[in-house]
């Protein structure tokens, strides 16, 4: 509600919301609730071919 309150007008869930209080209430906001997937939590390092590295 708070977030509803505050005008949030979208929100962005990376995993299905399972609250469906929380959506049923965005929804008769007319919250649009946005679902993406999880990005990658690996963080690679390209050591050979960054400048400041060398």
């Amino acid at each position: 509600k708070s977030l509803i309150a505050a005008g949030v007008t979208r929100v962005v869930v990376f995993s299905d919301y399972h609250d469906t209080l929380a959506t049923e209430f965005f929804q008769k906001a007319k919250v649009k609730i946005d679902k993406h997937s999880m990005p990658s939590t690996e963080i690679n390092y390209d050591l050979e071919n960054y400048s400041s590295a060398k």
